[in-house]
């Protein structure tokens, strides 16, 4: 029986397209789960989660770590934290919930078993 290198493998799926399809539809959905747990007022904020993909395609893959993607928002900086930290009640403001959208997608996508995407 012939052994396999893990660089082998790695050289067979980066030709894998169906594979790179996947790893490059990933930030779409976790913007999507970014969204789902933006809350609800006019939808400004949920409307402004966008995606920016990759500008390079990656020629393999490999062992280190790529950005295949990010998730951000491009509404008011200042409104997008309060909602993802809240605010206390000694603001001027007044008191606002924490609702930390991206941190719940994070650790929601982090746990995830990509196999059952």
């Amino acid at each position: 029986m012939e052994k396999i290198t893990a660089e082998e493998i790695l050289d067979e799926l980066s030709e894998d397209t169906d594979l790179r399809a996947g790893l490059e539809s990933l930030p779409r959905l976790v913007a999507d789960t970014v969204q789902s747990l933006t809350p609800m007022d006019t939808g400004e904020a949920r409307r402004s989660i966008e995606v920016k993909g990759r500008k390079l395609p990656y020629k393999r893959l490999s062992y280190r770590r790529i950005k295949i993607g990010e998730v951000y928002s491009d509404d008011d900086p200042a409104k997008i934290n309060t909602l993802e930290y809240g605010r206390s009640a000694s603001d001027d403001n007044g008191a606002t919930p924490e609702f930390a959208m991206f941190r719940r997608a994070a650790e929601l996508w982090d746990d995830a078993d990509l196999d059952e995407i």
